[in-house]
């Protein structure tokens, strides 16, 4: 990948693939706060989904393949540490929360 892409030019490749693949992805983090006039530096494309993780991994391979950086995060292992800290800092509500989650 270029040093210096084109980032809405190569989130619309990424899109694209993802739709070859039968993934719906969302376009979070700085560059979706662009889309709405709120600059942000970034370097990077951030996505998001309601993916299988075996899928998830499977198009991670593809876009390495194509020469991107990848970094695949599990927001179960997210949601674990973030539940750490809201019972460290004692912040209300994160039980009911979770299981509105589980749902």
């Amino acid at each position: 990948m270029d040093k210096n892409p084109d980032l809405l030019a190569e989130s619309e490749a990424v899109a694209e693939l993802a739709f070859e693949q039968g993934h719906e992805l969302l376009v979070i983090g700085a560059l979706a706060l662009a889309a709405h006039k709120y600059v942000r530096t970034t370097s990077d494309i951030d996505l998001a989904g309601n993916v299988e993780l075996t899928g998830l991994e499977t198009f991670a391979g593809i876009l390495q393949e194509k020469g991107y950086g990848v970094e695949l995060r599990n927001p179960e292992e997210d949601l674990d540490r973030i539940e750490a800290l809201c019972q460290k800092y004692r912040v209300p509500g994160f039980q009911e929360i979770r299981r509105e989650l589980n749902r």
